[in-house]
């Protein structure tokens, strides 16, 4: 059976569960394990060599650990989503800032800086030139071969996000497994239809739906 068909089994059969969530600790767990399947060994080796003792080596198990953070790093809410005015293409000069107009303050600003933090800083990615398609942002398998596998490597090529650089421990970022842990995290979030959606529902979260007994709103359901 090919990995994409059994991914898309797996969360047909986790939204047929009325206690499942669709995205949450389960679906971040298993974006990251899609992922580790990716990574050549040198890049397997090096993931396990940041990952914190608690995980046991195993990236997946440190995929959660982002939204643990948001009432400690309080700064860090506004990059688990992206929102766009409701035209269904989000542009990175324009969409992407928190609420209070600061810029790079978005999921797809989160996933270069954290890229960026463990790769050579020497020749940033130019943001402006970023744009998605769609609102809906999909195919996890792809980005996931693409980011984190090829942040060790030279070239780096996702949708229109070009850059071209390398890692060196020189540059690494003063705790390069919290950026490792941040950039796994982000890249599950981006891909969750509801974190790079309308700005005008936030998300879904202003949307009311009934799930099964209890009143929630659309965001909760899909939960992330």
């Amino acid at each position: 059976m090919g990995r994409r068909l059994l991914l898309l089994l797996l969360a047909m059969a986790a939204a047929r569960a009325p206690t499942a969530q669709a995205w949450g600790k389960e679906g971040h767990y298993m974006v990251c394990k899609v992922a580790e399947g990716f990574l050549t060994s040198e890049a397997a080796a090096a993931v396990k060599e940041l990952l914190p003792g608690w995980a046991g080596g195993d990236l997946a198990e440190t995929c959660s650990w982002a939204d643990t953070q948001r009432f400690r790093y309080r700064w860090s809410s506004p990059l688990h989503f992206a929102d766009t005015p409701g035209d269904c293409q989000f542009n990175y000069a324009r969409d992407c800032h928190n609420t209070e107009g600061e810029k790079d303050m978005c999921v797809v600003g989160a996933i270069n800086n954290y890229t960026a933090a463990l790769k050579d800083s020497s020749s940033p990615c130019k943001h402006h030139d970023l744009y998605f398609s769609s609102c809906v942002c999909s195919f996890i398998p792809f980005f996931l071969k693409n980011v984190l596998s090829s942040f060790f490597f030279s070239e780096h090529h996702v949708h229109e996000f070009h850059c071209r650089q390398s890692l060196t421990c020189a540059t690494i970022s003063d705790d390069p497994t919290e950026s490792l842990m941040f950039l796994a995290h982000f890249v599950g979030d981006v891909h969750q239809p509801l974190h790079c959606g309308h700005a005008k529902d936030l998300g879904g979260n202003t949307i009311v739906v009934h799930w099964y007994t209890r009143k929630s709103n659309l965001h909760h359901v899909r939960r992330a």
